[in-house]
Parts: C-alpha cells; structure tokens; sequence
C-alpha cells in the first residue's frame, strides 16, 4: 500500500490548476439544482434558478441523488439506481493532546467495541500539527443506531480511545466531532454488476455517471476512482 503525501488534496489542488490551465472553470458552492435531458439527450443543469446549456454532464455524486435531480432520465436507469444501496457511515474525529498509538491503523476485535478499527491520521501526515484520529461507526441509514445523537457517540469514542490506550487521560481527548453520510459503502449484491446502469448510454446521449459502486469487483480507493475517472474521460471524449 501507499500514500499521496499531502493528502488527497495535493491531488485535487494540482487536477483544478491543470483544469484551469487548460482555459476550465471551476464554479464552488454552487449546487446543481437539476439536470435536463429533453428527447434523449442532455441538454444543461439548473444552478441557483439559471440554465446553463452544456452539451455534456458527468455526475460523480451518489448516483441515488439522480433519478430526483435528473427527471428526463430513462425509466429503466432511474429503478436501476433506486434499487441499489449502501451502508453509511457515522465517522467521529478526535483531537488529541498526544499520540494514541504508533500505528497508522488498529484494526478492532474487542465485542465491547463497534467499529472495525481506529485510523490516526497524524501517524501519516506529521504536517498536521495535531494528534488527529478518526473512528467510524458503519451503519446503515435505517439502523436506529445510525439516529443516536452526535454526543452519544463522543460519549462511546472518548471510551474507546481510553480502552485501546490506558495512558490516554480523559484530558487528552480535547474535541471530538461527528459526521454522518448515507453513502459510504455499496453494498454489492449477487448478479451485481447487472444492476448498474451504463455510465453512459444512447438513451441519454451527452449525459455520464459513476460513483464507488462502479469500483466493483474492487473496494472503494483512491486508485480505483481514478480508475473510473479515465475510464468516464474515455467515454465523453469517445462520445460513447
């Protein structure tokens, strides 16, 4: 295994500097409303009530957001997204007054505790500044213990930092915050790869899409989204 150092971000700083480079324009904070695709073929978004023509779209968002953002998408795309599902993710971020371990990942055995493992970022990035760990509860959106409260999930991390560190004083955990998402994890059932839709396809010409469901039969990574990033690229500039 490997690491991009500096993070993800050293990725995505020098990607929007070639786009920019390359005369492309990168629009922040500004959510796409809707997606039009008229007579089979994309025709714009919506952004903050104004069209915007483009002959081309790709979406990477979870591609469950798409049958409600894009209307004019083909019945058969739209049930096939609808049906597919995924586990999400309840992931908690501690701050730290020192280290928990010396280890980057601690994978989790103990029954008292429902995470897989503890991941300390800051044994991977010392440019941080800080003893940073994040620990994540994988939880289905319907689990009723996806709902609990951001607190009673401080409460169960600051004990678990406790149980996998003795040394760790309740002082040393400065801050934890948490952070839910819906989508984290496909959840890839047999005959699976025949419930994805294309990413693209003549019933709705000029409009793309994947997300991590697409990295099947491989797991979710950074290479495997850049994996299905060429493979998209391929696809528009092909017109396919």
């Amino acid at each position: 295994m490997g690491w991009i150092a500096g993070g993800s971000f050293a990725v995505i700083d020098k990607l929007a500097a070639e786009i920019r480079a390359a005369g492309g324009q990168i629009s922040l904070s500004a959510p796409v409303e809707r997606i039009d695709i008229v007579d089979g073929r994309v025709a714009g978004i919506a952004v903050a009530g104004r069209s915007l023509p483009f002959e081309t779209v790709v979406s990477t968002i979870p591609v469950q957001y798409l049958p409600r953002l894009a209307p004019g998408l083909p019945a058969a795309d739209a049930a096939k997204l609808r049906a597919l599902d995924n586990v999400g993710v309840v992931c908690a971020v501690a701050k730290l007054a020192q280290a928990l371990s010396g280890n980057f990942w601690v994978n989790i055995t103990d029954p008292r505790m429902d995470v897989p493992g503890v991941i300390e970022i800051s044994n991977l990035r010392q440019d941080l500044g800080a003893h940073i760990v994040y620990v994540p509860f994988y939880l289905h959106k319907d689990n009723p213990k996806y709902a609990e409260p951001d607190a009673a999930f401080a409460t169960k991390v600051r004990q678990y930092l406790r149980w996998i560190n003795p040394a760790l004083r309740p002082e040393d955990i400065l801050d934890v915050a948490v952070f839910r998402y819906e989508y984290a994890q496909p959840v890839a059932t047999p005959g699976f790869l025949g419930k994805l839709p294309p990413m693209g396809s003549p019933e709705r010409r000029g409009f793309y899409f994947a997300d991590t469901a697409y990295c099947y039969p491989e797991d979710r990574s950074i290479q495997e989204s850049i994996r299905i990033a060429r493979q998209l690229a391929s696809l528009v500039v092909g017109g396919g």
